[in-house]
């Protein structure tokens, strides 16, 4: 997994379809991502096409492919009542930046 050093409770796996060009895509993601730091505390850095992130009790990565965008989060026990939450709030994120 992409957690260490915890359990990893639950996961989010949400992937969109996205029909912007791939390199319009990731800037978007982009400010969704520095979004995240200010909200949450994230960390993370581009490699290729997919961001990697993370904080105390998760991590994830996004990955832009061509025609959809994906998140996959891994949460520690402490996050995982907010699941719901974090899903919500990702898919309202992608509506309101990738359509």
């Amino acid at each position: 997994g992409l957690l260490t050093g915890y359990q990893i409770m639950s996961k989010v796996d949400v992937r969109e379809p996205c029909h912007l060009p791939q390199a319009e895509a990731r800037q978007r993601i982009e400010k969704i991502v520095s979004n995240m730091h200010e909200q949450f505390g994230t960390q993370g850095e581009w490699s290729g096409d997919c961001y990697r992130f993370s904080r105390s009790g998760l991590s994830g990565r996004v990955t832009v492919d061509p025609g959809s965008v994906r998140i996959e989060i891994e949460l520690g026990l402490l996050m995982t009542p907010l699941k719901p939450m974090i899903e919500q709030e990702i898919r309202r994120k992608f509506k309101q930046h990738l359509s």
